[in-house]
């Protein structure tokens, strides 16, 4: 593997960790969003449009340990994230 393409990788890894913490941001500003206003709320506030909200959230429910976010489901079917309190 050179060196150009570990670079790469660590680039997507920041790219990653960047997307969680933005998400984290907006949860924690409105509680219960869905994955829709969570992409809203970041493209009002950070400027871009943000993909795979719902990938970003789920790292963050499950593969995360603590995990950061609690995921909820309404009658309807539509997922709300709240941010869990980590300590």
């Amino acid at each position: 593997m050179s060196q150009q393409q570990l670079s790469d990788f660590e680039k997507r890894i920041g790219q990653f960790a960047r997307c969680r913490a933005y998400i984290l941001q907006a949860v924690n500003a409105n509680p219960g969003m869905t994955y829709i206003e969570i992409r809203e709320w970041i493209k009002a506030h950070k400027r871009f449009i943000m993909e795979n909200v719902d990938a970003r959230v789920r790292e963050l429910a499950r593969e995360m340990k603590p995990p950061y976010v609690t995921i909820e489901y309404d009658a309807s079917g539509r997922v709300h994230v709240y941010p869990k309190n980590v300590e």
